[in-house]
């Protein structure tokens, strides 16, 4: 009979402990980002930092936008809160810091253009987060065409258009692709202008401006090479022209994607710091071909999303438009919001207030795995 007691006592305790644990997980669950919150303190952590860096409000805020509860990772809107692309007035930057690269941002195209939408995204984000003095486009045949390049000449008004002779050679040896040509048009700017230099397809996130106080910067992309997609360069940078010298030992593909690297690792006192993933992570060959277009990384500490269109196919980067990327949640939306609204919080109308609420998170994964250190390779010819 005491057992039968102590029995039925062990499963009155254990059903209250059942029924405790039921009503406080239900209540956790109407709060999506109380969930994402617990499990991820990382997640938290990084979301705290960059909340404080952009403000709880938004600067030059067109949409008179506020968020329920700081750590929320949407605002509430009138309108889409657009953001200023006025250049020149870098509020984040320290007036006593000393910048080695300009505070310019080129882009570099060889043909006939008509601006996609994540291309014209590109040109917003560099006037809206770098603010830079100016927006130098470099072109070969004529400006680039449609309506949105229209929009962004009007909309930027330190963008300029430039004309530029398309480079045939290089250092004695033929250029035969337009990629080849670009690059070459790209180092040649580089060394005589310094700045920045983007891809059409790369999102500048949030000032650079840390960046510049190094005399060149890259991104590494994969575990043996370095991206030229963005490139932070003072003029005549002395690692940009020891690789550039080295133009005319090696086949054009290996010029192009693995020797700056290598030069890094042969030659450690050339100047050249190294952003391991803050410029060129996610990206679909260390990521995953979804990493941008469907899964949710955090992007909060990057300066750059650089998308590779080509990867994905551009279907997906060309139709969608504003009103899609303010609840787009993923990667390429947060980014897409960044250059539209200087958020990368979604963005939710006041008749969507219980839409905000209670919809279902994408939760955002715990970002990069890091790529290993690479031993010293042999030496390279012409080094």
């Amino acid at each position: 009979m005491a057992l039968s007691k102590q029995l039925i006592s062990t499963i009155f305790v254990a059903t209250a402990i059942t029924v405790i644990f039921i009503v406080v997980f239900n209540s956790n669950l109407r709060d999506q980002s109380f969930i994402w919150i617990k499990t991820l303190p990382s997640q938290l952590q990084r979301y705290e930092r960059y909340i404080n860096r952009i403000g709880f409000g938004m600067e030059n805020d067109s949409g008179n936008c506020y968020k329920i509860n700081k750590l929320d990772s949407y605002r509430i809107c009138d309108k889409l809160p657009f953001s200023s692309t006025t250049c020149g007035s870098n509020v984040n930057t320290d007036k006593n810091e000393e910048h080695m690269v300009p505070n310019i941002v080129h882009f570099v195209w060889i043909g006939n253009l008509t601006l996609h939408f994540y291309a014209y995204l590109t040109i917003r984000s560099a006037a809206a987060n770098q603010k830079p003095d100016v927006i130098l486009f470099h072109y070969t045949h004529v400006e680039p065409q449609g309506d949105l390049w229209i929009r962004a000449k009007q909309e930027i008004p330190c963008l300029i258009p430039v004309k530029f002779e398309e480079p045939t050679s290089w250092q004695g040896n033929e250029l035969d692709t337009v990629v080849h040509k670009t690059d070459i048009a790209r180092f040649d700017i580089l060394l005589q202008h310094g700045g920045i230099y983007l891809d059409t397809d790369a999102f500048i996130l949030r000032s650079m401006d840390p960046l510049r106080k190094f005399p060149f910067t890259m991104g590494r992309s994969v575990q043996d090479a370095f991206s030229s997609g963005v490139i932070l360069s003072e003029p005549n940078s002395t690692f940009l022209q020891t690789w550039s010298n080295l133009f005319k030992n090696y086949t054009k593909n290996d010029f192009f994607t693995k020797i700056s690297l290598r030069i890094h690792l042969l030659k450690p006192e050339l100047p050249i710091h190294v952003e391991e993933i803050s410029m060129q992570r996610p990206n679909p060959w260390c990521d995953g071909i979804e990493s941008i277009i469907t899964e949710s990384f955090n992007i909060s500490e990057n300066y750059i999303l650089h998308l590779h269109p080509s990867k994905y196919g551009k279907q997906l980067y060309t139709t969608l438009r504003e009103d899609d990327i303010r609840l787009h949640d993923t990667t390429y939306g947060a980014g897409a919001r960044a250059a539209l609204f200087g958020t990368q919080d979604l963005i939710f109308f006041k008749s969507e207030v219980a839409l905000a609420h209670n919809r279902t998170t994408q939760k955002p994964l715990n970002l990069f795995k890091s790529m290993q250190k690479l031993r010293k390779p042999e030496m390279l010819p012409g080094l």
